[in-house]
């Protein structure tokens, strides 16, 4: 019997490639895993209105992780249109099979490092008057996003029923949209944040920070015009950095951050932020670093100080785990034409993170390969130019 259950789930499109290349990885490293294909995306909204079926979901509560690999998603105009022409009289509503994977699962946090790798020619180098050597400006910083509240908690009208607007007319400022625009014509987002999705996210970056021996928690947000929810925030990470009195924990707003980070971006260190602006300043830090093709994701319901990283990846398209029980693993395989980086993470005795990371000066001069190839060639490419080397969690 395999030591590890793995879910395994392409999803769309590039969600192929990607996983037939950290399949390579895994079976190279002899991970004894037995892989459970699992549906899900476009192709099983379209033939039977449900991109994450029931039969997933059950296959995802009995394995250890889940290893996932790239989605489509669409408006709900052009979702309905695609669907099989016996399901578009049934009045189905298309939902984002990540976005329901990580409120089902409670993965709450999700942790991007963003790092600049020697070599890599999209480093970021700033410009002749901040940076007049024009070398690489050292990058090392970690985002934390909430991950299944705020912005992205999918609670929206369109058009606004009116005892939506009834009771939203509780605020004055409410009453005025009928008259203005008529309830046909307003859509409805809501931004719901709690006290415990604030303070846990919080409690997650400090921690991280505290552990690894960071020295700064900044957070992301904006609450003078946001005055509630990102009030909220604001007093939860104040309460919480009250109990990490050797890390620097200061503010920033979402807009100020945007430029900050391209004059100082050396200066930050841990990010701490709710679900839309972690996506938006967690892509701007990929951006520091060549792009997303080097930005690792992970999602979890923790990051766990005793078992280390619960995931890190590296290359172009994201992937999705979580773990189960006391053991639990999970691998990324990406590639962007200059750097390839697998990485497989083993949570157990010894907590070793096995890893090949190989820097292309030029694809088709060191590895003898065309520019751009599939992620499975390039994983395959890493293994035999260098093999494969072990670090420990920092």
């Amino acid at each position: 019997m395999s030591k590890y259950k793995i879910a395994w789930m392409p999803g769309d499109g590039v969600g192929n490639d990607v996983m037939e290349a950290a399949r390579i990885v895994l079976d190279r490293m002899k991970l004894d895993a037995e892989y459970v294909p699992c549906d899900i995306g476009w192709e099983f909204w379209c033939k039977e209105g449900n991109a994450l079926p029931d039969r997933t979901v059950k296959a995802l509560k009995e394995t250890t992780c889940g290893l996932f690999g790239a989605i489509t998603s669409k408006p709900q105009s052009e979702a309905k249109e695609e669907l099989a022409p016996e399901l578009k009289d049934k009045g189905l509503v298309y939902f984002s099979p990540i976005v329901g994977l990580r409120q089902m699962f409670n993965l709450h946090t999700n942790m991007r490092p963003c790092k600049s790798y020697p070599g890599n020619p999209l480093n970021y180098r700033g410009n002749k008057i901040t940076n007049p050597s024009g070398e690489d400006v050292p990058i090392d910083q970690v985002v934390f996003r909430e991950n299944t509240e705020g912005m992205y908690g999918g609670v929206e009208f369109f058009p606004l029923p009116e005892s939506v607007y009834t009771a939203l007319c509780a605020n004055p400022k409410m009453k005025k949209w009928k008259d203005k625009a008529g309830l046909e014509n307003i859509a409805l987002s809501t931004r719901i944040m709690s006290v415990q999705g604030c303070t846990n996210i919080c409690k997650e970056a400090f921690e991280f920070a505290k552990k690894t021996g960071r020295k700064r928690v900044t957070l992301i947000e904006k609450p003078n015009v946001l005055r509630k929810t990102g009030g909220l925030m604001t007093r939860c990470f104040r309460d919480v950095a009250k109990g990490y009195p050797d890390i620097w924990a200061d503010e920033v707003n979402i807009d100020a951050i945007c430029m900050w980070m391209f004059k100082n971006p050396q200066d930050y260190s841990v990010l701490v932020a709710e679900n839309m602006f972690g996506d938006i300043v967690s892509d701007l830090c990929a951006g520091l670093v060549g792009g997303l093709g080097f930005a690792p994701s992970a999602l979890s319901p923790g990051i766990r100080p005793e078992l280390g990283l619960l995931g890190i990846c590296g290359g172009l398209f994201f992937a999705l785990t979580w773990q189960r029980g006391p053991g639990g693993c999970v691998a990324w395989a990406r590639h962007t034409g200059w750097l390839v980086a697998i990485e497989v993470v083993s949570h157990g005795a010894g907590l070793d993170i096995v890893w090949t990371n190989g820097v292309l000066a030029s694809t088709t001069n060191a590895a003898g390969l065309p520019a751009y190839l599939g992620a499975a060639t390039f994983a395959l490419a890493a293994f035999v130019l260098y093999g494969p080397r072990r670090r420990t969690l920092a």
